[in-house]
Parts: structure tokens; C-alpha cells; sequence
């Protein structure tokens, strides 16, 4: 990985627990008002339909990532990075096993690979339709072609999350930076990223109480 993407994404995750502290759950943040001209040429990442909450152990939850294009040159590639960052208060890590992550691309569903650390989670989506497998598979995936997306047009990755019965309750944020070649020569892109959103798994019984 490029050297100024790696600095760009350990900076956005660096942010993380900070955010948590910044406003109350749980929501989709808007976006600030009087976007910049700089941001208003670049490709715009967003989530749709993405769950305010999560039972452990309950099933599949669909959502979708979807990319504006508002830049003037046709986009070809995609290639997004998602963090979800559990809150520092929670005392127990989320580890392997206690949740998947699937991304839908020629027919069928997709595993995405997820790294674990202390009190987050992360994974690359690249929505391969017959994708590469291995210990460096999301190197060999990424960017993946998605055809060509016109100025104006919108592009929309179906996702689907579940929590296992091991997943720990808490509240988490999630966000995504995306690498989006734009032009011939920008082969290694700063991210561009999505509005924080944040949700809660929670078992069943703690859901239904007022």
C-alpha cells in the first residue's frame, strides 16, 4: 500500500475514539453546510440503510455503500476501506468470529476479510465479482472495476452485517475512506470519507426496555 494512503488511514482511525466523545449517539452525521468547491469535484461516499442496532446473534442486515460521482472525468475503480470503532467504555474487545461482513458482486455473496484490534474492526471492499483469495487478497482485489460511472451517476455496493452470539455489547461508529482513482495519473488517491454513523449491539431483552 502507498505510503500516503497508509498516513491518510491511520490518521482517519487515529481520529476515532475522539469522534465517540464529540456528540451523542445515534445517528448519521450531516454533512457541514457550504461544502467547499475542492469537495464538490471529488467522488462522494455515503452508507443507505444502514442499521441503528444489532442483536447478537440475530440475522444478515442489508445496507449499501453508494458513490456520487462529482468529479468531471468518468470513474472506472473503487475501492473503499470501513472502520468500525467500538466505544473505549466497553470492556471487552470484539474479536474473531463475533461478527461477518459480505459484500455482493456477480450473482453472489461475497466474505470480506476483517482485521481486529483493541476496540475496532476494519475490512478492504473490493467488489470483485470472482475475487482473489489468500493472505494478500485484498491487495490483489483492489481498486476493482465497476465499469464506467459517469459524471452525475452513482454507483451503490450491497452489504450485509451480523453480530454473533459472542459479540460484546456496545455502541460503535463506523465510517469508510475510499481510494478512487480519478484521472490517468492519480493511481494512489487520499481518501475520500463518509459521514460517521453510529449504532449499538445490544441483546434482545436490553432493545425492548424503555
Amino acid at each position: 500500500m502507498n505510503l500516503k494512503r497508509i498516513a491518510a488511514y491511520v490518521a482517519a482511525a487515529t481520529m476515532a475514539p475522539a469522534l465517540f466523545l464529540a456528540t451523542p449517539a445515534v445517528a448519521a452525521d450531516t454533512a457541514p453546510t457550504g461544502a467547499t468547491s475542492l469537495a464538490a469535484a471529488e467522488p462522494v461516499l455515503a452508507f443507505k440503510d444502514f442499521p441503528t442496532s444489532f442483536t447478537p446473534g440475530g440475522d444478515w442486515s442489508n445496507f449499501s455503500i453508494t458513490m456520487e460521482n462529482r468529479t468531471g472525468q468518468t470513474l472506472t475503480d473503487f475501492h473503499a476501506s470501513l472502520l468500525f470503532q467500538e466505544g473505549y467504555s466497553t470492556k471487552e474487545d470484539i474479536k474473531q468470529g463475533d461478527v461477518e461482513l459480505e459484500y455482493y458482486a456477480g450473482g453472489r455473496w461475497h466474505p470480506v476479510d476483517l482485521w481486529f484490534g483493541t476496540h475496532r474492526f476494519s475490512g478492504e471492499v473490493c467488489p470483485q465479482a470472482d475475487p482473489v483469495g489468500g493472505p494478500n487478497s485484498w491487495y490483489l482485489n483492489c481498486p476493482a472495476k465497476i465499469g464506467d460511472l459517469k459524471p452525475g451517476d452513482t454507483y451503490a455496493l450491497d452489504l450485509r452485517v451480523r453480530f454473533a452470539s459472542s459479540a460484546p455489547a456496545a455502541k460503535y461508529m463506523l465510517t469508510a475512506s475510499g481510494y478512487i482513482p480519478v484521472g490517468s495519473t492519480d493511481k494512489y488517491p487520499l481518501p475520500v470519507l463518509t459521514d460517521r454513523y453510529r449504532f449499538t449491539v445490544q441483546p434482545a431483552q436490553a432493545a425492548a426496555k424503555p
